[in-house]
């Protein structure tokens, strides 16, 4: 119902090795996680002079269990900690549950226990808060239930001046889900809890945050109760007392997929989301399926301003969501689609550049290894001129030369500063230096234009080769234009397209070449 991101367990065939990361140069994936089990990284940190990683691990008719690693800044891992509980699974489903505590230099976990999860069956979840030193040692740990033995689901927690705040959803599985709050001390001793109700919706608190004012904003998904053929997304504003100050309801007649919500360096708020269509109007796979970027007032709750981004497939999410230094957002989730050298169904990682109107930048969705069926980004976290994103990764087993099962790993990739997940990507997106990238030789001329735009490219193009396209972005990142190239210089109309920015991109198969900004006026 409200965990969204299901474990498909696979018994794998081969065992791997437990660790094989090595110090990953930009651009290089590494995988990493127990030998044949699942394992699936939702969050990675930097703390401490080093990153901190989460991830779960999970084998059919096992208990699931919780790695940390810690990673130097070159991204080498340095330490690992397995945490298991005996005949009971822990879930984590969120890159918001791991949090620092900088008094005493400690980490927090806010996650679920479940009872034996052999035999098929999922008993209700109690919540569950983890306290570790910054060397992974477990200090101690503590469990939370309601008085009528409903699940308790926690989504994350943060941490204030006075104690830790854990959020999530209070539900009677199959009938509703209500979104709460338990605040405990820093020894884990309830202080107090609220449930925040909306009559036939199913709720869960997905993120919250403590805003520059001093004040708390939640962000949660909203489900057609007893309907179940809708979601929304909701915001609301809290007082220090957890007293409503402002509620705002996003919604539309579609399916909308929650990711993550941030205060942004103006103080107002930039929620993640993805669009889907009705569960009741198959098949999926319409023009409203997209990820989606939205800037909410933090002062009224009004949108600023809603930007989509990618094309049409069966699946589109943004997990998470960043401001760099530079005031660009930068965000990572996943696509569905079916490439011809892929299997049908392939989840490929996806990587969103976006300016703080929310123009796309740089758009990404063909980001995935040459074999591997299923890619996940759920975080990212700055590094020296980039980010290392983290998800999963799944890696083939072969059986002779064909793929008889896959081996679902922890997956480390590096981005460079514009989003770039490889060497050829290169790109300009500077909005004074709208003329021509000089450095790599991509010429784009006149610039602006209203009519015929010229493009000049470095390298000469193989006419027999079929592989290389151009293909042009509008600023809400919908393509607009699709076509071959045969020529190391051509031109293009672009006199029926409307005034505003565009983003111009050469590729080569699924790798981006080249990418520039263009005006048309």
């Amino acid at each position: 119902m409200m965990i969204k991101k299901t474990l498909y367990f696979l018994i794998v065939l081969s065992y791997g090795l437990l660790i094989r990361a090595q110090a990953p140069p930009s651009y290089t994936n590494v995988t990493f996680g127990q030998p044949i089990r699942q394992n699936t990284v939702y969050s990675i940190k930097e703390k401490y002079n080093q990153y901190y990683t989460l991830s779960v691990n999970a084998l059919v008719n096992t208990p699931w269990e919780m790695d940390l690693y810690t990673l130097n800044l070159g991204g080498s891992i340095i330490n690992h900690k397995n945490i298991a509980i005996n005949n009971k699974s822990i879930g984590v489903f969120s890159n918001s549950v791991l949090n620092f505590n900088d008094i005493d230099s400690t980490i927090y976990i806010a996650c679920e226990v479940y009872d034996d999860y052999t035999g098929g069956t999922a008993p209700h979840p109690h919540g569950m808060l983890w306290k570790l030193n910054k060397n992974l040692d477990t200090l101690w740990h503590k469990t939370y239930v309601n008085t009528n033995d409903s699940a308790i689901i926690l989504a994350g927690c943060i941490t204030v001046n006075n104690g830790i705040i854990m959020y999530g959803q209070s539900a009677q599985f199959d009938l509703y889900g209500d979104a709460f709050i338990i605040k405990v001390d820093f020894n884990g001793n309830e202080l107090w809890r609220k449930t925040f109700q909306i009559p036939n919706k199913i709720g869960s608190i997905n993120k919250l945050i403590k805003t520059k004012d001093s004040c708390y904003v939640a962000v949660e998904n909203l489900l057609d109760y007893p309907a179940w053929g809708y979601s929304d997304i909701k915001l609301t504003k809290y007082d220090t007392a957890f007293n409503i100050k402002w509620q705002r309801i996003i919604n539309t007649p579609y399916l909308d997929d929650l990711g993550d919500m941030i205060e942004l360096s103006d103080s107002n708020l930039v929620v993640s989301s993805g669009y889907c269509v009705s569960q009741f109007n198959a098949p999926w796979g319409t023009n409203y399926n997209k990820q989606c970027l939205t800037k909410i007032n933090n002062h009224t709750g009004a949108t600023i301003w809603q930007k989509l981004y990618g094309t049409a497939r069966a699946d589109i999410q943004l997990y998470n969501v960043l401001e760099t230094p530079s005031k660009k957002l930068m965000a990572l989730g996943v696509m569905g689609t079916a490439y011809a050298v892929k299997p049908s169904g392939t989840q490929i990682g996806t990587m969103l550049v976006a300016n703080q109107y929310g123009d796309s930048l740089n758009y990404q969705e063909t980001f995935s290894d040459s074999t591997s069926q299923t890619n996940y980004l759920y975080d990212l976290a700055p590094t020296t001129n980039g980010y290392y994103c983290v998800g999963q990764t799944s890696l083939p087993v072969y059986t002779g030369t064909t793929v008889s099962s896959y081996e679902t790993q922890n997956w480390l990739v590096k981005a460079d500063t514009n989003g770039c997940f490889n060497p050829n990507c290169v790109l300009d997106v500077s909005v004074n230096e709208l003329s021509f990238n000089n450095e790599k030789g991509f010429w784009l001329y006149p610039n602006p234009s209203n009519t015929i735009v010229n493009i000049q490219l470095p390298k000469p193009i193989d006419k027999f080769d079929n592989t290389n396209y151009l293909i042009l972005y509008d600023a809400t990142g919908i393509e607009i234009l699709n076509q071959p190239i045969y020529h190391q210089n051509f031109s293009l109309d672009v006199s029926t397209f409307a005034k505003g920015f565009y983003m111009a991109t050469i590729t080569k198969g699924n790798i981006i070449l080249y990418t520039h900004k263009l005006m048309i006026n």
